[in-house]
């Protein structure tokens, strides 16, 4: 009996990149009820774009004068929760976050963080206490605001498209000189 599992086996994955959608019957069914999960849109850009710091608590941050450029990216929310993914102007995060129309929060204690040695460590230290802090967002324009439980704003993005990092990228490729000949 053993043999012959092993067999099918062998041959059930053998052929199973032959097959197609096409050739099966395959019937998927929805829940329209309310316990169902949905996708949540909290707001058409807050998900899709790509969010540079430029404000951390009220002080200006120019990504020219960091190691690396501080950002955010955001998947789009599910049953209010999501994940993200950036830069702390040194190191990687990647973790989660709940959100709805007015309400973020973050789950600091459990982000995933490379650990390189940075030069400046007071911007991260104060990113990662922004983010603690932040309590619901705003956006308004082309600037993504994380605030507090006071509706400070502790962290202001702006929003960035490909082309404007490609300019910036190629902008501080040339200060440095790497890529010139």
């Amino acid at each position: 009996m053993r043999h012959h599992m092993a067999v099918f086996s062998v041959l059930f994955f053998l052929f199973l990149p032959h097959i197609s959608l096409a050739e099966t019957n395959v019937s998927l069914e929805t829940n329209t009820s309310e316990e169902a999960l949905k996708i949540q849109t909290i707001s058409p850009t807050f998900s899709t774009t790509y969010w540079q710091l430029i404000k951390l608590f009220d002080e200006d941050i120019y990504a020219e004068n960091m190691h690396r450029e501080t950002y955010m990216l955001f998947s789009p929310v599910l049953d209010a929760h999501g994940e993200f993914k950036g830069a702390t102007g040194c190191n990687d995060i990647l973790g989660k976050y709940n959100a709805n129309e007015s309400q973020l929060s973050f789950d600091v204690d459990h982000i995933a963080m490379t650990r390189m040695a940075c030069p400046d460590e007071n911007i991260e230290t104060d990113f990662l206490k922004a983010l603690k802090q932040t309590k619901s967002w705003s956006i308004k324009e082309d600037k993504l605001m994380f605030l507090d439980a006071n509706q400070s704003a502790v962290i202001t993005f702006k929003s960035q498209n490909e082309k404007q990092r490609t300019k910036k990228a190629k902008k501080k490729q040339a200060k440095n000189g790497i890529g010139t000949l």
